[in-house]
């Protein structure tokens, strides 16, 4: 990933050839983007912590009850990764079974 001076850079250049007239006009417009886009990627990281709090919980709660969980179960050669994505996917259609949304 670059840093966030490298992007400011690069996008400076992105919005001085698109029409801003000088680059110092354009080197605050740039940095305002990055810094609001690293904001939102912060506000979606925690929304997603929030979700993961929620279904640990609800795990916690509901032990032994994945394996009815249509497409869940054993599954061979899956990397980490993708083990947790499915763990999310089926508490996730779990909870919104429980809750009338599946």
């Amino acid at each position: 990933m670059r840093s966030r001076e490298e992007q400011i850079i690069e996008l400076t250049e992105v919005f001085y050839e698109a029409g801003f007239r000088f680059r110092d006009k354009a080197k605050p417009e740039a940095e305002r983007h990055i810094d609001e886009a690293i904001q939102r990627g912060r506000e979606l990281e925690r929304a997603e912590m929030g979700r993961d709090a929620a279904r640990f919980i609800w795990a916690a709660n509901n032990t032994g009850c994945f394996w009815g969980i249509p497409g869940f179960g054993p599954v061979r050669d899956r990397k980490p990764e993708q083990k947790m994505t499915d763990l999310r996917a089926a508490i996730d259609a779990a909870m919104n079974g429980e809750n009338g949304n599946g």
